[in-house]
C-alpha cells in the first residue's frame, strides 16, 4: 500500500513538471540557455589606478590573476538578459551582474554556471571583496591584498592570495583550499564543505568554523588556532601556535601529527582524539567511556582533553 502511493506520488510529480514546462513554452518563454557573447573591459593608465576590487556575481566562476601586458582586464559573457556592469568608482573596480531573466529561465534545469577572469597589472590591493553566489573562486598566489573577503554558497573557493591583514572566506557547501598563505588574521567557514590549509603563516589567530565538513592542516604556523564544528573530522599535521590550540567537536576524530602549542584544549563528544606532540605537557584527559592513554605529566604547558565517548591516545614525540 505505502509502495503504491510513493509510484503514484513520483508519477503525478513528473507530470506536474511536463505540464509546467508545457504551460511556459506556450506562453513564449524561452527556456532554452541563453547564447553568451564574450566580452572584454580594459583598463589602462588613469582608468587602471584602482586600489579595490568589488565584485558582486551570481552563478559565476570567478577568477583573479595577474595581467601580462600591464593592464586591468576583465574577460566575460553577457547575453540578452543578464549583463556585467564593470566600471572604475573613485579607485574601486566595481563588477555586479544585471540579472532580468523572470523566475521560469533562472530554474536549474535551463541555466548555467558563467566563467569570468579579472586580470590585474599589480601586485598589491588594499582590498578584495567577492561574492559568488553559486560559482567558484581562485586567487592567484602572485597578488597580495591588504583585505579578502570572498562568500560563495555551493562553489569553492582557492586562495593563494596573502593578506596584510585580515582573510574571510566563507562558503556553504563548497569547499575551502587556502595554499601557502601569509596572513595576519584568518577566518574560514563552512557548512557542509572541506577545509583545507596547507603551508600556510598567520600571525594572529587562524579560525575555522565547520558544521558537518571535514578539516585538514598541514605544514601551518599560527599564533592561535582555535575551530569549532557539529559533525567533522579534524586533523593537524606539522602544524605549531605560539600561544594556543582550541577545538571544539561534536562528532568526528581529532588526529594531531607531529603539533605543538603552549595549551592545548580539545572538547569533543563522540569521537577519538589521537596523535603525536614536540613536546611535553601536563595532560588533563578525561573520557566516560573510552580508553586514555597518555605521557606522565611532567612538565610543559596545560593540555586539556575531554570526549565523551572516544579514546584518548597522545604521544610525545622523543
Amino acid at each position: 500500500m505505502k509502495k503504491g502511493v510513493i509510484i503514484t506520488a513520483s508519477v503525478l510529480i513528473v507530470l506536474g513538471i511536463a505540464l509546467f514546462a508545457g504551460a511556459l513554452i506556450s506562453s513564449g518563454s524561452d527556456l532554452s540557455i541563453q547564447k553568451y557573447v564574450s566580452e572584454r573591459a580594459v583598463f589602462e593608465g588613469e582608468a587602471a589606478d584602482f586600489s579595490k576590487i568589488r565584485i558582486i556575481a551570481d552563478e559565476t566562476d570567478i577568477t583573479v590573476k595577474p595581467s601580462e601586458d600591464g593592464k586591468a582586464t576583465v574577460v566575460y559573457g553577457d547575453a540578452e538578459k543578464f549583463h556585467y556592469n564593470v566600471k572604475n568608482s573613485d579607485g574601486t573596480l566595481e563588477i555586479e551582474l544585471e540579472d532580468t531573466r523572470s523566475w521560469a529561465e533562472r530554474i536549474a534545469l535551463f541555466s548555467k554556471t558563467r566563467t569570468m577572469t579579472v586580470y590585474l597589472p599589480k601586485t598589491h590591493y588594499d582590498l578584495l571583496l567577492i561574492d559568488s553566489g553559486t560559482g567558484d573562486v581562485s586567487l592567484s598566489e602572485q597578488i597580495k591584498f591588504g583585505e579578502i573577503t570572498v562568500t560563495s554558497s555551493t562553489g569553492d573557493i582557492e586562495c593563494g592570495a596573502s593578506s596584510d591583514g585580515r582573510i574571510a572566506l566563507s562558503a556553504s557547501t563548497g569547499d575551502i583550499d587556502l595554499i601557502n598563505v601569509r596572513a595576519k588574521h584568518i577566518s574560514l567557514s563552512v557548512s557542509t564543505g572541506k577545509v583545507a590549509v596547507s603551508d600556510t603563516v598567520c600571525e594572529d589567530e587562524l579560525f575555522v568554523k565547520v558544521s558537518t565538513g571535514k578539516t585538514v592542516l598541514s605544514g601551518v604556523e599560527c599564533k592561535d588556532f582555535r575551530s569549532e564544528g557539529s559533525t567533522g573530522k579534524i586533523s593537524l599535521g606539522n602544524t605549531a601556535a605560539e600561544n594556543s590550540i582550541k577545538i571544539e567537536r561534536g562528532t568526528g576524530d581529532i588526529t594531531f601529527d607531529n603539533c605543538d602549542a603552549e595549551t592545548i584544549t580539545v572538547t569533543a563528544s563522540t569521537g577519538d582524539v589521537k596523535g603525536t606532540l614536540r613536546t611535553g605537557k601536563i595532560f588533563n584527559a578525561k573520557t566516560s567511556t573510552g580508553r586514555i592513554r597518555v605521557p606522565e605529566s611532567v612538565s610543559g604547558g596545560r593540555c586539556d582533553i575531554t570526549t565523551t565517548t572516544g579514546d584518548i591516545d597522545i604521544s610525545v614525540i622523543k
